[in-house]
């Protein structure tokens, strides 16, 4: 768990009538926690274009650094230009 306060709801409740309701549970993932080489290196490239706000401690401490060492990874990524451009646009992307 994150040290973070998270003030986002955990669920989703609709009722409309006793045969249309809907109750969703989904888990809140603090991506600030994940590490720059939880991604980098195990071929997530449908996940690179979330370099910049991950890894929270690293990307404090370093600043600039980082943001350059994530734009170098993603630029050099092994994947059409193409591709890279509509990956954080279009949901299930890299599934196809």
């Amino acid at each position: 768990m994150s040290k973070y306060d998270k003030s986002m709801k955990d669920s989703l409740n609709y009722f409309f009538d006793v045969n249309n309701m809907l109750n969703y549970k989904y888990k809140i993932v603090d991506i600030g926690e994940l590490k720059f080489s939880d991604i980098v290196g195990n071929e997530a490239y449908g996940l690179y274009s979330l370099l910049p706000i991950i890894d929270r401690e690293k990307r404090e401490e370093e600043k600039e650094t980082y943001l350059r060492q994530c734009t170098k990874v993603i630029k050099d990524a092994p994947i059409d230009i193409d591709k890279k451009e509509k990956s954080h646009l279009e949901p299930n992307f890299w599934q196809a």
